[in-house]
């Protein structure tokens, strides 16, 4: 990505927009770890159903809005702003050293998009599928605290991984790039 246009617009300066996209959109695309990616036999998380403290659901929809949804509730007042912002403080000071890191492809993979779905299939067979005990979730398990405490950070680097993705793509299309150097798509 080149600094040097006078059209070029930093980083700290999309990141933001890029992460409430990213918010608005999480659960029709997708971008944090989406369970669909684990197994197939049970439909993506779909078959199997769960209690999520209060609301009975199924382990996709979990994923999809029951993490991100208590976690914008308790511990932001409800308010995607105030998650949004401390993404960007952590992309920032916490994250600050690996960020970089999040959009260059690996060697040997096709596309930088096709490596990020291998990581949330990781993700998916580690954390979403798995209790904090370490067996599978079953239909009709209840997901309580520790549940979420295991799954609620590694939903915040996803977000802030997909922020920081998107934002590079956002300014490599604005500084008239094609790519980074790598295939991102």
């Amino acid at each position: 990505m080149s600094t040097s246009s006078a059209t070029s617009t930093s980083p700290s300066t999309v990141l933001p927009f890029a992460l409430a996209f990213l918010q608005t959109q999480q659960r029709r695309a997708g971008l944090c770890v989406d369970a669909s990616v684990g197994f197939t036999s049970d439909r993506g998380g779909n078959s199997i159903h769960v209690k999520f403290f209060t609301t009975s659901d199924n382990l996709h929809s979990v994923w999809d809005d029951g993490v991100i949804d208590k976690l914008t509730t308790d511990s932001y007042s409800g308010s995607a702003t105030k998650l949004t912002n401390d993404l960007v403080s952590m992309i920032n000071g916490k994250w600050s050293s690996e960020k970089s890191t999040w959009t260059r492809c690996k060697t040997g993979s096709t596309t930088c998009t096709s490596q990020w779905a291998v990581e949330s299939i990781g993700y998916a067979c580690s954390t979403a599928y798995k209790t904090p005990s370490g067996s599978w979730v079953a239909d009709n398990d209840a997901l309580t605290t520790s549940y979420y405490n295991a799954a609620y950070p590694l939903i915040e680097e996803r977000l802030a991984q997909a922020g920081v993705r998107l934002a590079t793509l956002v300014n490599s299309v604005a500084d008239g790039l094609h790519g980074l150097g790598t295939k991102m798509w």
